[in-house]
């Protein structure tokens, strides 16, 4: 993405990175150091390998991946279109990362996208139960 080399677009050789990544930030004791946990609110993984295969491959869909200095993954956004918006979803960063403009980011990459690819909206689904 122009203006930051940190942020560029998944590949199917991140997966197995991404897996991680995302169930680290959602799920299990490793998530509980940051804001974005739902290891108390939803049993299970919050994803896998096929489900990011599945993502990565659909059409109109896009992973960006956030990488630090030495090029580690930690952080993800996925973008899909759906008519004329652009779905923003799984927006992670890493629980010992956050707090440190990583998302935001992210999100400003994720509107560089939109822009730049004519979509009049962005829109996001947030789980019910979380306060935050």
């Amino acid at each position: 993405m122009p203006g930051n080399n940190n942020i560029t677009q998944a590949g199917e050789e991140d997966i197995p990175a991404l897996v991680t990544l995302v169930n680290s930030a959602y799920r299990g004791e490793s998530s509980k150091k940051g804001w974005t946990t739902e290891a108390d609110l939803l049993d299970g993984l919050r994803t896998d390998q096929k489900a990011l295969e599945k993502l990565i491959r659909k059409p109109g869909s896009v992973i960006l991946k956030y990488t630090d200095e030495n090029n580690q993954l930690i952080g993800c956004v996925n973008l899909q279109k759906q008519a004329e918006k652009l779905y923003l979803g799984m927006l992670t960063v890493s629980p010992t990362q956050q707090g440190g403009g990583i998302g935001k980011k992210l999100l400003s990459a994720s509107e560089t996208y939109a822009l730049k690819n004519n979509f009049s909206a962005i829109a996001m689904t947030v789980i019910s139960v979380r306060e935050e």
